[in-house]
């Protein structure tokens, strides 16, 4: 029976599922807007020599070590995603009278007469306004403040909030080539983030993702599946 020929040119979604210190799942991430996906392979080996006929002959090699590394490139710059990146966390901060706001200007209490600085944030309604002129024991409706005003809810990453990203990788694909899924399953990876990350740019930012496959104890280090449709 003839060897069924395969071609791979495939598409596919990558979920990070975090793996929290007790050892349970976190809430999956998508890494959305995949540019690619690869796993490198890397090996140490060990030679024995001979010379019994000619210097230097090779007569026998052993791989002693083998590496996997799993990398992404990403669109999907969530701050979820930027939290994968920074070893990080999602944080909710609703701002109130009395807090610095993230410019570092007070925040004064716009339910009340005002008094300010130029800059200074006056929070109203659940809404942050600032001032563009300085105000003395002023009611909110007799001040001059800015056209662009914000709401008093934001979320932030906090960086290095934790030690390491221990996760689960899938990416779930279709081989465009057959039509069929293809399917990777890395049990364990710790996902980190080398290099710049652009805040401005002239073009759309990019997240590039790798890691190291680690071993757990019953499994394979990574499964590729090809499936069927059903």
């Amino acid at each position: 029976m003839a060897q069924e020929k395969i071609a791979r040119l495939a598409s596919g979604e990558v979920c990070f599922t975090p793996i929290k210190e007790d050892g349970s799942y976190g809430d999956e991430v998508i890494l959305g807007y995949n540019q690619k996906v690869s796993l490198t392979r890397s090996t140490e080996t060990k030679e024995l020599l001979s010379n019994d006929k000619s210097l230097g002959e090779t007569a026998s090699e052993s791989e002693t070590k083998v590496t996997y590394e799993f990398s992404t490139e990403i669109g999907d710059v969530s701050l979820d995603n930027l939290a994968i990146a920074f070893k990080g966390s999602v944080e909710s901060k609703t701002y109130a009278a009395g807090d610095k706001f993230w410019n570092g200007k007070p925040i004064l209490d716009g339910s009340a007469n005002v008094t300010g600085k130029i800059g200074d944030a006056v929070i109203k309604d659940g809404k942050i306004y600032t001032l563009t002129a300085a105000a003395t024991s002023k009611p909110f409706a007799d001040l001059k403040t800015a056209p662009k005003v914000y709401k008093s809810a934001f979320k932030r990453v906090n960086p290095e909030a934790r030690a390491n990203n221990l996760g689960r990788i899938v990416v779930e694909g279709v081989n465009l080539a057959t039509g069929k899924p293809q399917i990777l399953v890395i049990p364990k990876i710790n996902v980190r983030y080398d290099g710049e990350f652009a805040v401005v740019s002239d073009d759309y930012i990019k997240l590039s993702l790798k890691g190291k496959l680690l071993k757990v104890e019953g499994e394979s280090i990574f499964t590729l599946m090809d499936g069927e449709n059903a």
